[in-house]
């Protein structure tokens, strides 16, 4: 059922304008539609649906999230009526402004925002692209396949090159030029750039004649090997260093330093459970992953360094609400928008932080928009008060 945009394992219609998706791991979404076959609601199983409205001409006229704000899209201009010309946001401000000319081409587009404005001009075979970095013109000299031949930029002239098949067979910069070669099967077999009178090449090889998985990939220093199952996840990884600085050796590059291999495992829902790094002959990494019932990462665990973090809990939404590390434990609460409101770290007392206990806690607010209006954070150390953080300390936190 490709209406909602991911692969469902079931998909079974409750009523004539009602369907419920169940994909591997038992999860559900609901999905309802008017008599025209046009989404009304998207129901995850936390019942926080997401509502869609319509207008007369059947253009796409409101969003409503499951907190009732609302999204408006609007269409004003008479002679194009099904013409986007603006949206305002859940506050009712207007976030974007489209015009068009008396051919129904878009020529401007604004925001409150003037930095993000773009205007745009059209010529026999040309269009002109203004934005804060400049005009940019576009020139279609391709038949009627629209692919543009050259780009008149700021920073100079960029031209295309195109194949019978519609392939790019060069590209042309300021900088320099790269040549590409294709085969039968339209993909794409090697790239000859030459910058500053530089020349580099990467040579593809693929697994089969038809996919665009790549077997051998040559490039300046380096050999890549790729080997999948029959399902197309790849189960072996190699990289090699060689003595071929431009690449132009391609697959008979002489090897050299550095080598590595990687190794991986998949269950029959084509989940990575294991994967094993090898550089220069020595095990570096040795991961496993584990899935709960609804197929959810559960627990990753790398058995050479001791790195583990498991999952204690998730919502309705699958959304991760306690994660355990070897370093402490995190905390996230969200609200029915799915935005996080509130998070808290647990970090205990070791070796590694000089023996303090701390926690970290922060609550968002967010603005009718959607955007984060405020935030509270604060930190409390060995069950002391909790204590004001400062935005550069609280970064510090996050990155770490």
């Amino acid at each position: 059922m490709r209406r909602t945009g991911w692969r469902p394992n079931k998909a079974r219609p409750h009523n004539s304008l009602g369907y419920g998706v169940r994909q591997t791991g038992a999860r559900s979404l609901g999905l309802t539609y008017d008599g025209s076959g046009r989404i009304l609601s998207v129901v995850p199983p936390s019942g926080n649906a997401t509502h869609y409205a319509y207008d007369a001409k059947g253009n796409l006229a409101s969003v409503t999230a499951p907190i009732g704000y609302v999204r408006q899209y609007l269409y004003e201009d008479v002679r194009f009526p099904n013409a986007l010309t603006g949206i305002k946001d859940e506050s009712g401000s207007r976030i974007a402004t489209w015009t068009y000319d008396s051919s129904g081409r878009a020529i401007s587009i604004t925001h409150p925002d003037t930095t993000r404005n773009v205007s745009l001009r059209y010529g026999s075979g040309t269009t002109t692209v203004g934005n804060l970095a400049g005009n940019s013109t576009y020139s279609f000299s391709v038949g009627d396949t629209s692919r543009p031949g050259s780009i008149v930029t700021p920073g100079g002239t960029v031209s295309r090159t195109w194949d019978t098949a519609g392939n790019l067979k060069q590209r042309a910069t300021p900088d320099g030029n790269t040549q590409y070669t294709w085969d039968g099967a339209n993909r794409p077999t090697k790239a000859v750039a030459t910058v500053a009178g530089s020349k580099t090449v990467t040579t593809v090889e693929y697994s089969d004649n038809s996919s665009l998985r790549p077997h051998l990939v040559a490039m300046p220093g380096k050999i890549r090997a790729f080997v999948y199952d029959t399902q197309g996840n790849v189960t072996g990884y190699a990289e090699w260093q060689t003595t071929d600085p431009t690449g132009e050796q391609g697959m008979q590059a002489v090897a050299a330093g550095d080598q590595m291999t990687v190794g991986a495992r998949y269950d029959q829902a084509g989940r990575l459970v294991s994967a094993t790094v090898v550089r220069n002959g020595v095990k570096t990494e040795d991961w496993t992953y584990t899935y709960d019932a609804r197929g959810n990462i559960a627990t990753t665990r790398d058995a050479v360094s001791g790195w583990a973090m498991r999952t204690l809990g998730r919502d309705a939404e699958n959304r991760a609400t306690q994660i355990v590390g070897n370093s402490g434990q995190a905390s996230i609460g969200c609200d029915e928008r799915g935005r996080v409101k509130s998070f808290q770290y647990n970090e205990p007392a070791s070796s590694l932080n000089g023996g303090l206990a701390r926690v970290l806690a922060v609550d968002y607010q967010y603005a009718a928009n959607g955007l984060v209006s405020s935030h509270l954070a604060k930190g409390s150390t060995n069950g002391a008060w909790w204590q004001p953080i400062s935005d550069a300390e609280l970064g510090m936190w996050l990155t770490n």
